[in-house]
């Protein structure tokens, strides 16, 4: 017999777009809905049970400005650098999560204050160590680390460099190889957005190292940064894309019989609403 198909409450757009609370007006906020309603399940988003990794080694070709005093430091800096420019052109790398009460998760962004503001935040996600790692080496002590500290990490993305050297300080030779280990959180980057974000980043950081006439970012209007929020997949969808009614109700029908084997009803329903909508 076939199973009955339940009514289901209509999708709201507006619930989904980027809304700036009235007593804050550098926070922008909005509802989580499909994928990153799924991969925000509180409990399993902050202890990173859903992150993955990009790996890329690079290697450093001399003569570019500075390269006979160049450390591991001095690319830590620029890496960092270049963090903070991606940051003005792609927000969502310091997008955050937040739950309610009943769990629903939302994503939150806050325009930074000032430059001192965004290096801070930008030297908090870049951190390079001196040592003789593998990136799988390194993922698995990022994973142990992460395994056995209690707080949370809500950070969109981290970024972890290594390099053979004995010191931060110590020069890089020419063609030295160098690992950089990328963290993602799946809720706000899929495999494809974090593969660009990864290509943007090493753009903007041969930018910094090989053209010495690049300046600070001093110049940066940070107020215009939320206008280059990227809005939530409902808002993309076909205009003529069933938002209520028996079309909907047999789409989430279908969705729920080809994932029930898998994840529980309550995930399937987050997917779809962002909360739970039954």
């Amino acid at each position: 017999m076939a199973s009955r198909v339940r009514r289901m409450p209509p999708i709201k757009v507006d619930d989904y777009r980027w809304q700036t609370p009235p007593n804050d007006p550098t926070l922008r906020v909005r509802r989580a809905c499909a994928t990153e309603a799924m991969f925000g399940i509180q409990a399993s988003a902050q202890h990173g049970e859903n992150d993955f990794y990009i790996a890329a080694t690079v290697h450093l070709h001399a003569p570019f400005p500075g390269s006979e005093t160049f450390s591991l430091r001095d690319l830590e800096r620029k890496t960092q650098s270049s963090l903070v420019d991606l940051r003005f052109s792609q927000p969502q790398i310091a997008v955050t999560l937040s739950w309610d009460k009943q769990g629903n998760c939302s994503l939150q962004y806050r325009a930074p204050k000032d430059m001192d503001e965004v290096r801070r935040w930008a030297a908090g996600i870049v951190t390079a160590d001196a040592n003789l790692c593998s990136p799988m080496e390194l993922r698995d002590q990022v994973e142990d680390k992460k395994q056995n500290n209690s707080t949370s990490n809500s950070n969109a993305v981290m970024l972890y460099i290594s390099a053979p050297v004995s010191a931060l300080d110590t020069v890089l030779n020419n063609s030295e190889e160098v690992h950089y280990l990328f963290r993602f959180s799946h809720c706000l980057f899929d495999g494809v957005a974090a593969r660009q974000m990864v290509t943007m980043l090493f753009q903007n950081l041969v930018a910094e190292i090989f053209d010495s006439s690049i300046s600070g970012h001093e110049d940066i209007d940070w107020k215009q940064n939320t206008s280059n929020m990227t809005p939530a997949f409902v808002e993309l969808m076909d205009p003529q894309q069933d938002l209520s009614g028996s079309r909907l109700d047999r789409t989430v029908h279908d969705h729920m019989a080809l994932m029930k084997k898998k994840v529980s009803r309550t995930v399937i329903i987050r997917s779809f609403y962002g909360f739970n909508a039954m």
